[in-house]
């Protein structure tokens, strides 16, 4: 997010950057488009970060949040599969992808214990599945 030039130089390959103008010392000149799409992965990471760190998971949230990571895997695949990232930019990623994927699956199986009083308010949010018989 803070760094986009040093994400695109390090994570995307040159055959990808090839086509990109240059300057009058040889390096690319980064389309704005290519720099907010880096700075789009810092935001992102930070917004979940953020959202992780302030709300309250019931089972089900672990659930859906473990699905919604198969999106990454597959941009992070296709992306290395032709040839736009490098190993490093895709593994980098990949391996952020894999960290969320293992803390959902640990989240969603671990036993939850509710004390009678939040099983209350989860009731009246409606749900009442995420309960642990």
């Amino acid at each position: 997010m803070a760094l986009p030039n040093q994400v695109i130089k390090y994570c995307f390959t040159k055959e990808y950057l090839s086509d990109l103008p240059v300057d009058s010392s040889g390096n690319h000149i980064y389309p704005r488009s290519l720099i907010l799409f880096a700075q789009c992965f810092g935001s992102q990471a930070s917004l979940c970060g953020l959202l992780i760190l302030t709300s309250k998971f019931r089972k089900s949230t672990y659930r859906y949040f473990g699905l919604a990571m198969i999106p990454y895997f597959i941009f992070d695949y296709y992306f290395w599969h032709t040839k736009a990232l490098t190993t490093f930019g895709a593994l980098g990623d990949g391996v952020g992808n894999v960290i969320f994927s293992i803390c959902a699956y640990l989240g969603y199986s671990h036993k939850h214990v509710h004390s009678s009083a939040s099983a209350k308010e989860d009731d009246e949010d409606g749900n009442a599945d995420d309960h642990e018989e």
